[in-house]
């Protein structure tokens, strides 16, 4: 009986020790970054693991066409016998020099040759066709000669994903996004002589640098899109380019709240800038599920705003660019985008700049309103030097409004148009901010609402653009 007993306790040690051993046995992930696909898949074997297949393959900034620049798990990591290990495979770099032209226009074939073309070629995408026609009045917002995206942004989810319904407005920074944000951006990436040396504080600004975060940002993006990232070239030619620029520029951040435990993990985004933008932009075609990761992590990417924000000093004079802007709008009102280019990306050319850091904090944003209603556009102005004064004008022409207030009651359909407020200082500092304000007739639905979440995020998707949305209740 002792020795029965003996040999089971014996028995149960050397299973309990060789379960142990088992649990144990771990191998360690060699590191194959760098290396062609034949040597990773050799050093993956050797050290008792497997390659996962198919191999991925994709653009990278950093590692030439043939070689690894990306592995899961991550080097060094302990893993058991026989685990898959997943190589990406580099494809070369995202955009080869030189950057520009970019593409063609679907419709003209016309080479995509700046930012403004980007954003033409995206409104000119014959995908629009296949849309209700009430959408393409949104997509003005894109206009080269209008579009303002990057001020301040909400976003309300009011149920959750398929069925919920939006309200989001899009209020601008004041500058034409493709005219004045991003086109030192386009100047630089264009010129690959582009070199203004470091001095002092300012770290320099060179082609190389422009053209490096654009190439880290592409493949960044493509790591956060996956798949659908190689398809906006062909499906909406002109929307990489807007995104890519306005994650350059990279002013701002986006919040979310009130989560929900559903599809979407948040229902509100505010955003600011054009960083904040992009954040919120994707997190709301995230919900359609073409998103690899959603809620991106604007860290990830490179972004200068120290260079071409407004408040930014692209050339290091010691004018920031809303300074630079402000004496080009004052000095050559008849040629602003060519002036603004040469003064704010030349260091010998230094505007007298008033102290006034005049900004909006809060800009009205476009909207729909109906017949016989009362229309309300508010701003808010920080940074002033004295007082304020404040000028509306609709379509051009002046209104009878001096504060920071427009109102009209009893809104008829002519009453439709481009609000522009202009808000100045006694330093000389000026800023201006427009909202579009459509009109439709009482009894009847906003054209576009009500719309289902659902169908909004299929529209994005099959169009591959940005759309403003606000949707009455």
């Amino acid at each position: 009986m002792t020795n029965k007993r003996v040999c089971t306790v014996g028995l149960a040690i050397l299973m309990a020790m060789l379960l142990m051993g088992g649990a144990l046995a771990q191998n360690t992930v060699p590191n194959v970054i760098g290396m062609t696909q034949s040597q990773a898949t050799s050093a993956i074997t050797g050290a008792g693991l497997a390659l996962l297949t198919p191999v991925s393959y994709g653009k990278s900034a950093n590692y030439p066409a043939g070689q690894v620049f990306r592995q899961d798990p991550a080097a060094g990591a302990s893993v058991a016998p026989g685990t898959k290990v997943k190589i990406v495979v580099s494809q070369g770099i995202p955009k080869p020099e030189p950057v520009f032209p970019w593409g063609t226009n679907p419709t003209t074939s016309a080479p995509v040759n700046s930012f403004c073309d980007a954003q033409q070629a995206i409104l000119d995408n014959s995908l629009l066709s296949l849309l209700p026609p009430e959408f393409t009045g949104f997509l003005t917002l894109l206009g080269p000669d209008t579009g303002d995206i990057n001020g301040i942004t909400y976003v309300i989810i009011a149920n959750p994903y398929p069925d919920g319904e939006l309200e989001f407005s899009i209020g601008g920074n004041g500058w034409i996004d493709c005219k004045f944000d991003l086109k030192l951006i386009e100047a630089v990436l264009k010129d690959q002589t582009f070199n203004i040396p470091a001095q002092g504080s300012y770290a320099g600004l060179t082609h190389a640098m422009v053209y490096q975060a654009l190439n880290v940002n592409a493949e960044q993006f493509e790591q956060d899109i996956g798949s659908y990232w190689s398809l906006l070239g062909t499906l909406a030619n002109g929307l990489p380019q807007v995104l890519l620029g306005h994650m350059i520029f990279g002013d701002g951040q986006a919040t979310f709240s009130e989560p929900v435990p559903e599809d979407i993990p948040f229902n509100r985004i505010d955003s600011v800038g054009s960083g904040g933008f992009m954040q919120a932009l994707m997190m709301l075609l995230g919900s359609t599920g073409y998103i690899a990761n959603p809620l991106i992590d604007v860290n990830t990417y490179v972004r200068m705003p120290e260079y071409f924000a407004q408040d930014g000093d692209a050339d290091g004079d010691g004018a920031n660019n809303r300074c630079e802007y402000n004496h080009v709008a004052e000095n050559f009102p008849s040629d602003m985008i060519n002036k603004y280019v040469e003064w704010a990306l030349d260091p010998a050319k230094v505007p007298e700049c008033p102290q006034s850091g005049l900004k909006w904090v809060k800009v009205p944003g476009d909207r729909w309103i109906m017949v016989g209603d009362t229309l309300s556009l508010s701003v808010m102005v920080a940074g002033e030097i004295g007082p304020v004064t404040y000028a509306w004008t609709k379509n051009g022409v002046p209104l009878a409004s001096s504060g920071n207030t427009y109102i009209k009651e009893n809104v008829s359909l002519d009453d439709a148009g481009t609000y522009t407020c202009t808000a100045s200082d006694p330093s000389k500092a000026s800023i201006s901010t427009s909202a579009v304000v459509r009109v439709f007739p009482a009894g009847s639905l906003p054209v576009g609402a009500p719309i289902a979440l659902g169908a909004l995020a299929g529209m994005l998707v099959g169009l591959g653009g940005m759309v403003v949305f606000r949707k009455r209740g």
